[in-house]
């Protein structure tokens, strides 16, 4: 099965990029591709393009890996970078890694050019997929929290490690603790103060061995006037669509008065 792919080949000799081109052909891939041979036409195909690889010869006149590397760093561009040279000598090898190549292959000795390239074409992927799989879960906690913010009560919401991870505007807004000084602490540091941590540690064996129900509990809160008053919260679970739990959701029964 023919593989299309983007290469960016950064060579002065166009006998030497048909070789680099009829090994990938070999390799069942159909590269579509661009040679370079200076900063200038480099930084342009970069600006211009989008490529899955880049091969380069490790000297030119006037131009060389290095310096090539140099410039994909600097354009903060992320993309598998293979160094090609006719040299040998160990110090040429580890040189081109410290620099940022991901491999090195002698021109002379090819064969494990289809190999690499499948490899970090392969690594490549699975780095985006992370990327994406990040930001997706980063926008879902943006969104979760502008949704426990337009909440009129105090949320909280803790993870199984018995951490909060959701503090809503609300409970700010009661306690006068801020968010950012919250989230990742255990409840009893900051939040219920005057709690015993035990109650908590019981509340989350419950919910991982399964027996949880719906409780109510009283908390003493320290609110923004200095005063402490007990308020009940009623804590639920929120489960994901296999019925597995994700979260321990504490929503308070007060309404702040204006």
């Amino acid at each position: 099965m023919s593989v299309p792919i983007k290469v960016l080949i950064v060579e002065d000799s166009e006998d030497d990029t048909e070789f680099l081109l009829r090994e990938l052909r070999h390799g069942d891939y159909v590269p579509d591709h661009m040679r370079v041979d200076s900063p200038r036409t480099l930084r342009e195909a970069l600006k211009n393009g989008e490529w899955d690889i880049i091969l380069s010869d490790y000297y030119m006149p006037g131009f060389s890996a290095l310096t090539a590397l140099q410039i994909v760093h600097d354009m903060n561009v992320s993309i598998p970078f293979i160094v090609i040279t006719g040299a040998t000598g160990e110090d040429i090898a580890v040189e081109a890694m410290r620099a940022g190549a991901q491999d090195y292959l002698l021109k002379h000795n090819l064969r494990r050019l289809v190999s690499v390239v499948r490899r970090e074409l392969l690594v490549a992927k699975n780095r985006r997929n992370s990327h994406e799989q990040q930001a997706q879960i980063t926008n879902e906690l943006n969104v979760s929290q502008q949704i426990l913010n337009s909440i009129a009560v105090p949320v909280v919401v803790f993870d199984h490690d018995e951490k909060i991870v959701h503090f809503n505007d609300m409970c700010q807004r009661l306690t006068t603790l801020q968010a950012n000084d919250v989230i990742g602490t255990l409840p009893w540091e900051k939040v219920f103060t005057k709690e015993n941590p035990q109650w908590f540690k019981s509340l989350l064996e419950d919910v991982r061995s399964g027996t949880f129900t719906t409780q109510i509990k009283n908390h003493v809160c320290s609110t923004a006037n200095g005063e402490c008053i007990t308020i009940p919260w009623i804590y639920n679970l929120v489960v994901d669509d296999n019925s597995k739990v994700k979260y321990l959701v504490a929503t308070a029964q007060y309404h702040d008065t204006p």
